[in-house]
């Protein structure tokens, strides 16, 4: 019988299709050993509703979770502690996740989840296809959160998260340093020995892990990173119906800097039937933030009215003074770059970045499409437009999209769409060539 979600959940949930799961053996045996666990006068029981997975291979769990507090002194801040002092009786200074420039995961900012062992003192998950570092979406009744899975706990018990995570439930879940925070700075000094007693809701994604770009020095990015991608997926779940199993979107050990979305099947689109065209290369601009929270609304289509070379050596550019960039740049060749991950807001439309995808076009503002750069950019449309359930009616010229706000405007898109410079113009083009 399928899992029913609590209640309390069950608006975050809609759509999510519970009716579709299956257990493997391993998700059986594993669920078993946790039963098991809960003998009468157990006080720390796992209350382990449901252990599955779905069609693309999302992990699901219902637990108890409870407070882990393993990891070193957070170091924003000296009067920090590290997990032993935080948890005299079984904390430990480190976690199994070990950051690129070395040491663990903080417990008090770091919202990580404890994957169970395979064994007793193992050191690989209990879940074959699940890895330290891949993300998660967590869930206790009318609040969800961004995860990664930080850490390795005993093998006959699922539920555990870091202090941050439980903070980030708030105000659904309790405090968990109740009582035991310092009276001027608010840190934890220790936890609180309580569990969230049942009904809290884990999604893990296989293969979704960051690779070498990950750093306590950027913290805010950090976990917008974290929870973009995290969201993302949770929200392409939603879609997910009589699916195969979705390729992995990154790499557990990958270049730093490489973003293995532009190289892989998106996480959002197994169920797309137009594919994401081949990118040449993810070329990561630094001129980007977090959508926080926003959906994807509309695709903007922009003309450089410079160079390749010059487009992209503008968009690496950091400068405070001009921080612009866009998602996708395509060159005359049909060659496409992503610069931006799409869960991410790229510079490219002044007033209506949040809630878009920029597409840049290499041409003279004399200049309008070439044949191989039409097909990659119809094809490239075409794909976003499903991945995201975007209307065809709202992909706009940079000058004519709403809420773009620049005084006086914009010549862009210029001539890539026809002679003159209208909406009409674009919507034609689109109407005539995107699928």
């Amino acid at each position: 019988m399928a899992f029913s979600p609590p209640i309390p959940s069950q608006a975050l949930l809609k759509g999510i299709p519970f009716e579709e799961t299956e257990s493997s053996d391993v998700e059986n045996s594993a669920k078993d050993r946790y039963d098991k666990f809960d003998t009468p006068g157990n006080r720390d029981k796992n209350m382990c509703k449901a252990l599955c997975h779905f069609p693309d291979g999302t992990v699901f769990w219902s637990s108890k979770m409870s407070v882990d507090a393993d990891g070193p002194a957070a170091p924003d801040d000296p009067r920090r502690r590290s997990g032993k002092q935080l948890d005299p009786d079984s904390g430990q200074d480190e976690t199994s996740f070990v950051l690129p420039s070395g040491g663990g995961l903080p417990s008090e900012i770091v919202p990580y989840i404890v994957l169970p062992q395979n064994r007793p003192n193992g050191n690989a998950p209990f879940h074959p296809q699940l890895k330290i570092g891949d993300v998660a979406v967590v869930i206790y009744k009318d609040q969800k959160t961004a995860a990664i899975c930080g850490d390795l706990g005993p093998f006959q018990k699922i539920g555990e998260g870091s202090i941050c995570l439980h903070e980030q439930l708030r105000p659904a879940a309790p405090d968990p340093c109740k009582n035991r925070r310092d009276s001027v700075t608010g840190f934890c000094r220790q936890i609180f020995d309580s569990s969230i007693e049942e009904d809290v809701l884990f999604f893990i994604f296989p293969g979704s892990a960051f690779g070498r770009d990950l750093a306590l020095s950027d913290l805010t990015g950090m976990r917008n990173r974290l929870q973009d991608r995290a969201f993302a997926l949770f929200e392409g779940l939603r879609k997910q119906t009589n699916q195969q199993p979705q390729q992995p979107i990154a790499k557990q050990e990958q270049d730093a800097g490489a973003d293995t979305s532009a190289k892989q099947p998106d996480p959002h689109g197994s169920s797309n039937p137009h594919p994401k065209p081949p990118i040449k290369e993810f070329i990561e601009s630094p001129n980007h933030s977090s959508r926080n929270g926003a959906n994807i609304e509309m695709v903007v289509l922009h003309c450089t009215e410079a160079s390749l070379k010059a487009t992209l050596a503008e968009f690496k550019n950091g400068n405070p003074g001009r921080q612009v960039s866009a998602h996708y740049v395509i060159d005359k060749n049909g060659d496409i770059y992503q610069m931006v991950r799409d869960t991410e807001r790229a510079n490219h439309c002044r007033g209506a970045n949040q809630n878009s995808i920029g597409i840049e076009h290499v041409a003279k503002d004399s200049e309008a499409l070439t044949d191989d750069q039409a097909k990659s950019s119809a094809a490239l449309i075409a794909w976003l437009l499903e991945q995201y359930d975007i209307p065809r009616e709202k992909v706009f010229g940079h000058d004519f999209t709403p809420g773009y706000n620049l005084p006086g405007g914009t010549s862009c898109p210029d001539k890539l769409f026809g002679p003159v410079h209208s909406q009409a113009t674009v919507a034609t083009w689109v109407k005539n060539n995107v699928a």
